[in-house]
């Protein structure tokens, strides 16, 4: 195995906080000020901070550290020299300068909060933009139109429409996996991110390093992201509130289910196994949510909800993408490791539109993508 280029940024932070601390922060504070001015239409690119922040940062440095910041500029900008697989284009400019590569990422940050500004409608763009930072596109396709009526059977072919158009990306994305190489990556997933740290040395255990290695591989080479980000896009459509308002009214006044899905307490409107998984549709009172086994949609219409287990995750290889939608309300989120808006070699999505919600998150939860995407949206 090839070896790994190491970066270690500890002495160019230390040497960020010493300038603040030596320069301290009366020349910054009205570039920051310059920020809150909310008065007039928000043009974000011109309110970008580092561009105005990086002469003042860059001629305290200067000033106090001396000879000390080329020597950090150059052993960052030797590490970036250095070839490595998959090492991304966002990482080799900041470490060849840092400032300039932080400046991009500003503006990728700024892009997207302007992609947000519209709301849900804008998690697509959001997306892209997200995705784009990491050298990665989606692929082009066609909308499905949203129900014009308000029958339930009609909103329920939708549902189905669009999880089996994302199982169709998801299945795409994988095409160059085995059945093994998908259980690798699955297991590997959860165990690089409960204990990754970040890395000055090779791992001391060979086994670990080969491990790591024909992870990144798989993921840099027999992944196609570009039909996940498909999948994703096409999954946050179930957010749309016009779509959820006609839910809200093609359900109003049905009659609780009288068995309940296990794992599930309070009202249930529609329980449905499809072939991409089990669809929920929780009413407007509190609900609890503890499904270890995952499911493919659920969007429930208001109330103080818990979640537990898994709440747009997958518990395994098999369910490929999950997507919890949750209206309004009080709600509290305390899945387990892995288990809230987690894409492990699929997308995991959770979109919480309103409501003063508690997140517990564990390791690998809260919109992570590990081999896969993931996505957490709070609306308020």
């Amino acid at each position: 195995m090839p070896s790994v280029p190491v970066v270690y940024t500890r002495p160019l932070l230390l040497c960020l906080i010493a300038v603040l601390t030596v320069a301290g922060c009366a020349r910054l504070s009205g570039l920051i000020a310059r920020t809150n001015q909310l008065d007039r239409p928000m043009d974000r690119q011109s309110e970008a901070l580092l561009p105005r922040l990086q002469p003042i940062l860059a001629a305290d440095l200067n000033d106090n550290l001396g000879s000390h910041v080329e020597v950090v500029r150059t052993a960052l900008a030797e590490r970036a020299a250095k070839p490595a697989q998959f090492k991304r284009a966002a990482m080799r400019k900041t470490l060849a300068d840092p400032f300039e590569g932080l400046i991009a990422l500003e503006h990728a940050g700024l892009l997207a909060a302007d992609a947000g500004e519209s709301g849900i409608d804008g998690l697509p763009g959001v997306i892209d933009v997200l995705e784009a930072v990491m050298d990665r596109t989606g692929e082009s396709f066609t909308p499905l139109p949203f129900p014009t009526t308000l029958a339930s059977d009609d909103l329920l072919a939708f549902m189905k429409s669009i999880l089996e158009r994302a199982h169709g990306d998801r299945e795409r994305a994988l095409r160059h996996l085995s059945p093994q190489d998908r259980d690798f990556l699955f297991v590997q997933a959860e165990r690089i991110g409960t204990h990754f740290v970040p890395q000055i040395a090779l791992p001391a255990a060979a086994p670990d390093a080969d491990v790591a290695g024909r992870f990144a591989s798989m993921v840099g080479q027999q992944l196609d992201y570009a039909s996940l980000i498909s999948a994703a896009q096409q999954l946050v459509r179930f957010g749309n509130l016009k779509f959820l308002k006609q839910v809200e009214i093609a359900f109003h006044g049905r009659r609780p289910l009288a068995n309940q899905p296990p794992g599930v307490t309070g009202d249930v409107l529609l329980y449905q196994q499809t072939s991409y998984g089990t669809i929920i549709v929780g009413g407007t009172g509190p609900n609890t949510y503890a499904l270890e086994q995952g499911t493919a949609l659920i969007i429930d219409l208001g109330g103080n909800d818990t979640y537990r287990g898994m709440a747009g995750a997958s518990p395994n290889t098999d369910l490929g993408n999950s997507i919890v939608v949750d209206v309004e309300g009080q709600d509290t989120y305390q899945a387990g490791p892995f288990g809230l808006a987690t894409g492990r070699l699929g997308v995991g999505i959770l979109i919480d539109h309103s409501g003063n919600d508690t997140y517990r998150l564990a390791s690998g939860s809260g919109g992570v993508g590990m081999a896969g995407l993931g996505l957490l949206y709070d609306g308020a």
